[in-house]
């Protein structure tokens, strides 16, 4: 469950790194 937990989180930090991204290249950050 705790393995599954921690997969998940990655994923999001992932997604949330990217949206920063996108969010910078648009010029929103």
């Amino acid at each position: 469950q705790a393995l599954l937990e921690g997969k998940y989180q990655v994923d999001a930090d992932k997604v949330a790194e990217k949206f920063i991204e996108i969010e910078k290249a648009l010029g929103k950050v």
